[in-house]
Order: C-alpha cells, then structure tokens, then sequence
C-alpha cells in the first residue's frame, strides 16, 4: 500500500485513468473518506496504528452549504474549508471540519457541495434527496416557486408549533381545573370545623402514646389481681 500522496485536483472535471493495480482506487477512497465514505481497517497499513486522509477544498459560495457549516460551528477562512478523516487500524475513525470535530454524517450533508464522484458502482448526488429535488425544480424552471413554496412550509411549521403550544397550554388548564374541583370535593367532605386542628392534634399525641398507655394498664391490672390474690389468700387463712 501506498505510505504517503499528494494529488492536486482542479475545478471542473477530473479524470483517473490507469491500468489496473496502478492507484486509482486507492485515490478515490481517499477522496471518498472525507466526503463520508464507509471507513474499513483495511485502509489502514499492516505496520502502522491509523491512517490519515485531509483534503483542502475552495468553499462554494452555497447557502445550503453555509448554513450547515454555520449550524456546526465551522469557520470558513480565506475561501478554503479542510476536511480531515483519521481511521484506526481496528477500524474506528474520526472526521474534523475545519481542525473540529464532527460526525461522519455531516460529512456526508457537506459531501454534494465539494465534489462528486462517479465510478463504476459510486454516484453521491444521485442518491441525494435534496440534490434530486432540486434538479428537477432547475428542469422544470420553478426557481421562483420553490422558495415560495419553502418560506409557506416554514410559516406553517411556525403556525403549527404555536397552536401546539396553545392546545398545551389549554389541556393543562383543564387538568388544574379538575385538580382543583377534585380537591375541593375532598375539603368539602371532610366537614372541617374551626378549632378542629387543635383537637385533632390532641388526637394524634394520644394515639402516639396509645402503646405506652396500654403497658401501663396492664402493669396496673396485674399489680391489682396480685394484690387481690393476696388478700384473699390472707382473708382464708383467718
């Protein structure tokens, strides 16, 4: 495998070409690692711990694109955004963004925006739901609708979250309101009286001592059926 390489692309179309066993594979999976790919152990080299792969791409001025970057808190500095994935010879890797580190699967959201691979069984932007979408708003000329279409979804997200939150607030209106009624029924029932705590507390510190009590009636019972027993035995004897 190959220990160290440096491939400049230009913009527009690049073409690898070579015969087989020359590198090119090697080449595009590294292209694909920062653009998302499915990292393996088996790009790792046999005698060393990990493999490392960065890329230097010029930002495309893409709202979509910077909108994803500002929402990760990645920095674009001088036009240029560097991609970086470092994969572990037991098969883990790391990606980073501009030195930071993210997931994979923003790589993989960035990935239409920086480039796009064709090979014999690879196409990124085909799977792409948005980039389909937006192919087919361009054949069709719905520019001008689209971004109508998408500023009414987000009013009616908007309209939706707070007659959510209107119909939250009123259920749990609701539920006082039967918390409350519950709990007067329950007052109400008690009968309370005024003064009625006092006594009731008298209560309950004689219930706290109703133990005590009881022992000290029972020693008081035996004490007097002995004193008793003893005077009836001292009365026979006479």
């Amino acid at each position: 495998m190959v220990e160290r390489i440096r491939v400049q692309f230009h913009a527009g179309l690049n073409l690898l070409t070579g015969e087989t066993g020359s590198g090119k594979s090697i080449v595009v999976d590294a292209l694909g690692l920062v653009l998302g790919g499915r990292a393996s152990a088996d790009m790792v080299r046999s005698d060393t711990e990990r493999a490392r792969v960065a890329a230097i791409f010029e930002t495309p001025r893409e709202p979509g694109l910077l909108g994803l970057l500002e929402r990760a808190g990645v920095p674009v500095e001088d036009g240029e955004l560097i991609v970086e994935r470092e994969v572990l010879a037991g098969g883990k890797s790391r990606a980073f963004l501009g030195n930071r580190p993210v997931t994979v699967a923003l790589l993989r959201e960035i990935a239409p925006f920086l480039g796009d691979i064709h090979g014999q069984h690879e196409q990124q932007q085909l799977f792409s739901s948005v980039a389909q979408l937006e192919s087919l708003d361009d054949f069709a000329g719905l520019e001008k609708q689209r971004g109508e279409a998408g500023d009414l979804f987000r009013r009616w997200k908007t309209i939706e979250g707070e007659l959510e939150e209107l119909n939250r607030s009123e259920q749990e209106k609701l539920r006082m309101a039967d918390l409350w009624s519950f709990q007067r029924k329950e007052i109400d029932a008690a009968a309370l009286k005024p003064g009625e705590d006092a006594q009731l507390e008298q209560e309950r510190a004689v219930l706290r001592n109703v133990a005590k009590l009881q022992e000290n009636a029972n020693a008081a019972t035996r004490l007097c059926t002995r004193r008793r027993r003893a005077f009836h035995r001292s009365f026979e004897r006479r």
